[in-house]
């Protein structure tokens, strides 16, 4: 045997971050965040709302708009 279980559905961590069961662990180039299944709908909510605005902020700058310019009028970069 290669491999065994010790446990499953269980809470962990690593370093001084604690994991449960349900939460989500998401991670990309530039890092990991573990998102509490607590907080999910909100937290999903938000990035979205956030994605959405730096998307217009790009074709804001890529029209012409300076990057100043776009941070006063949309308060994200």
């Amino acid at each position: 045997m290669r491999a065994s279980v010790l446990d499953y559905r269980c809470r962990i961590r690593i370093g001084d971050v604690e994991i449960e069961p349900g939460d989500i662990v998401f991670g990309d180039i530039d890092g990991v965040v573990v998102i509490p299944a607590a907080v999910e709908q909100e937290v999903v909510e938000r990035a979205l709302v956030k994605a959405r605005t730096e998307n217009v902020v790009r074709d804001a700058i890529e029209g012409g708009m300076s990057s100043t310019e776009a941070f006063s009028t949309f308060g994200v970069l």
